[in-house]
């Protein structure tokens, strides 16, 4: 038979086909859904990663200066992430959207930051973990306030919580549901292999101990569980529970303390452990320095515009000492300036004078790398100083029929600086050298 006469046969297959065109062409494509990824999550992640963009570049890598980046990359997302939801909220329809439930996200993220820190403490006292020494350094990069202080200590902690919470906040913003797996894979194991790499290799001066990495994976585990549980803590018989009068008020006190207690831990144990640590090894440390000169004074030149030039030597040391968390670090000194004059059965032949304006610490010079043999080397520094008198002098010496030894009186100040203190000090001695000609 003829297929005409079967005309619902052909219609029917052509229907088919239509159908299965439209809903070809109703299916997202990749790139369709990639830029729904973007538009929903990526944007609104990258915005709330600034302060751990900024952390990266200008505090672990380093590539600009710390308040440079933050006022050009941090501060413009104040405005930007607000105007960004507001737009989203305005033109999304679709309610799983981060930025359509973006306040009960943003108090999630408050818990992991909390327990964070809760769970460091009795590592502090079980392995004797700093854990906030380097909130010192994150204050101390962005204001320039001094280290070990309190300034930097206050500034490091904002910042420590901050880039916590951002944390929790971009894991939420990532995950369309927070599972068990995820948090552990992205919270705990990424950013735990992330830290253990980035920190002792840019950040951290002299030799990482074990310990630190244990305290650093055994946080973020507990940063990952409560970044799990705390969305489940938002149940209808919870939010029933918080309408009983005065429910509300007492959660949110109990919420302010537990909140308190990790960082108000922190300036309760610098204040009375910490830093009376640091005062007595720094103070140690300031009197086991020495200066001393070296073997001989040395001719230079033995005419110089009518006058005779001498060099000598002198060693500042020992500068090593072990801080309070016994690392091993080394004492900077500013301003040293040492005077003295030679001279020959009481007569003098010459005047001493050399100025060093600074010599750094290694922790301020070292790499990560390097830190432990610069730490060696500038254990004792040689200070070459220049002394000057009268060419007659020199000649006289030299006509004597055997050169006898020379006294060298000398003196000498500088301002220490250690771990935490700075202290000046001064030097002093009187000892008989050698004239050696070159």
């Amino acid at each position: 038979m003829h297929p005409s006469n079967f005309p619902h046969a052909g219609s029917g297959g052509a229907a088919s086909a239509n159908r299965a065109k439209q809903s070809s062409a109703e299916a997202p494509s990749s790139i369709g859904r990639l830029r729904r990824w973007v538009l929903q999550r990526g944007v609104l992640y990258g915005l709330t990663q600034a302060p751990m963009i900024a952390l990266m570049v200008g505090f672990i890598f380093k590539w600009t200066t710390y308040p440079l980046v933050t006022v050009f990359v941090v501060l413009p997302t104040v405005i930007l992430l607000p105007v960004w939801i507001l737009y989203r909220r305005r033109v999304s329809d679709d309610p799983d959207e981060p930025a359509n439930r973006f306040a009960r996200i943003a108090l999630s993220a408050v818990f992991p930051v909390i327990v964070f820190d809760l769970a460091r403490i009795p590592m502090h006292y079980a392995l004797g973990n700093v854990f906030w020494g380097t909130w010192f350094d994150f204050g101390n990069s962005l204001t320039g306030q001094p280290p070990s202080h309190w300034s930097s200590l206050a500034a490091g902690t904002l910042l420590h919580i901050f880039q916590g919470y951002v944390l929790a906040l971009g894991y939420y913003i990532l995950f369309r549901r927070a599972t068990l797996l995820s948090a552990l894979l992205y919270l705990f194991v990424g950013l735990s292999a992330l830290y253990s790499w980035q920190f002792p290799r840019y950040v951290i001066l002299g030799p990482t101990p074990l310990r630190w990495y244990f305290v650093i994976w055994w946080a973020h585990l507990w940063f990952a569980l409560t970044a799990w549980a705390a969305p489940r803590l938002d149940t209808a018989g919870l939010r029933a529970r918080l309408r009983h009068p005065g429910a509300a008020p007492a959660a949110v006190g109990v919420a302010v303390i537990l909140a308190a207690v990790p960082f108000g831990f922190v300036f309760w144990r610098a204040g009375s452990w910490q830093f009376p640590r640091q005062n007595a090894t720094d103070a140690r440390a300031f009197t086991h320095v020495g200066l001393r000169p070296g073997q001989g004074v040395f001719v230079a030149d033995r005419d110089t515009a009518g006058e005779a030039v001498y060099r000598m030597t002198f060693r500042l040391g020992p500068r090593d000492y072990k801080n309070f968390m016994g690392t091993a670090e080394n004492l900077g000194a500013a301003r040293l300036r040492i005077t003295g004059d030679v001279t020959d059965n009481h007569r003098p032949i010459a005047f001493c004078a050399g100025t060093v304006p600074a010599l750094p610490p290694a922790t301020a010079v070292a790499t990560p790398a390097t830190f432990a043999s610069d730490v060696r080397q500038m254990d004792y520094t040689t200070i070459r100083v220049t002394c000057v008198g009268p060419a007659t002098a020199l000649t006289a010496l030299s006509k004597a029929p055997a050169a006898g030894l020379l006294e060298v009186r000398w003196t000498a100040t500088a301002t220490l600086d250690a771990d935490r203190d700075s202290a000046p000090k001064s030097f002093g001695g009187n000892q008989a050298e050698t004239l050696i000609h070159r």
